[in-house]
């Protein structure tokens, strides 16, 4: 089952009881990578310009949580227009998704 997220409440009201852990927890991991991801290209485009850059991701108006089991997180980077930059995936371990 697929859920358009755009706001705390959207998870509240869309996905069921019994899985707002998981998705909640599956948010995080997510991003936490995101923002991760967003300071080391900072870091790496400030060095090679010799200036400042900051802001190379944002966060998504809308995400999308999938619930299907598998405890894994796909995160695909896009530019302004949408076209899809790289991606990665990752398995959460057990001890992760608690």
């Amino acid at each position: 089952m697929k859920y358009q997220l755009t706001t705390i409440k959207d998870i509240f009201d869309r996905v069921p009881t019994d899985k707002i852990k998981t998705c909640m927890d599956e948010l995080a991991v997510a991003m936490q990578q995101a923002k991760a991801m967003s300071k080391l290209l900072e870091f790496g485009m400030s060095e090679v310009s010799g200036q400042k850059v900051e802001g190379i991701i944002r966060w998504p108006e809308t995400s999308v949580w999938i619930d299907d089991g598998k405890g894994t997180i796909d995160t695909e980077y896009v530019d302004e227009d949408g076209t899809h930059l790289f991606g990665h995936h990752v398995q959460l371990t057990p001890e992760a998704e608690k």
